[in-house]
């Protein structure tokens, strides 16, 4: 059994701090040019507009800075879920028989096409790695960002259930 979180590489102190103040320089920016707007044109009600950009950036910050994923590789079953406080939700749920091909993520290609689903479970541009599998006759592709330790891993895994089933893996490391 492995297990590990993938987060976000914190920012130092300073670049957060200075990241926090210039959105609320910008929020009160833009409610002072909402409220000359408003005013000054007799436009009604465009302080909706704020409420509106807040929520996209709230959106933002949590889907791109605070969401964690755990990876689990437990014998023949690899589960990735993703963390949000205390909330967890099991996002894949692969057993390695069903482990099409697992290779480091390249951009689609005409030769993906049977795939139908794809799961974007990442937070580092590099090292990410994507596993097709399927699953009741459905063909799925998750991309995540695995340490080279849970890479071995699940090589390994993969390789032991293949040659189990007397099939060559297609494995590209």
């Amino acid at each position: 059994m492995i297990r590990e979180i993938a987060t976000r590489k914190s920012s130092a102190g300073y670049k957060g701090l200075l990241l926090i103040a210039a959105i609320t320089i910008f929020v009160i920016f833009l409610s002072v040019l909402i409220g000359f707007i408003e005013n000054y044109f007799g436009v009604k009600n465009l302080e909706y507009v704020i409420y509106v950009l807040l929520i996209g950036l709230s959106f933002f910050v949590i889907k791109y800075y605070v969401t964690q994923y755990r990876y689990s590789l437990f014998d023949d079953e690899l589960i990735i879920e993703r963390m949000l406080g205390k909330r967890i939700h099991i996002i894949v749920n692969v057993f390695i028989w069903d482990v099409v091909s697992f290779r480091p993520h390249v951009k689609s290609d005409e030769s993906d096409k049977i795939i139908t689903k794809t799961h974007k479970l990442y937070v580092q541009q590099a090292n990410r790695y994507s596993i097709v599998y399927t699953k009741d006759d459905v063909t799925y592709e998750a991309v995540f960002s695995p340490s080279e330790e849970f890479v071995r891993q699940l090589v390994r895994a993969i390789e032991q259930r293949k040659n189990k089933q007397h099939r060559k893996p297609d494995i590209v490391t």
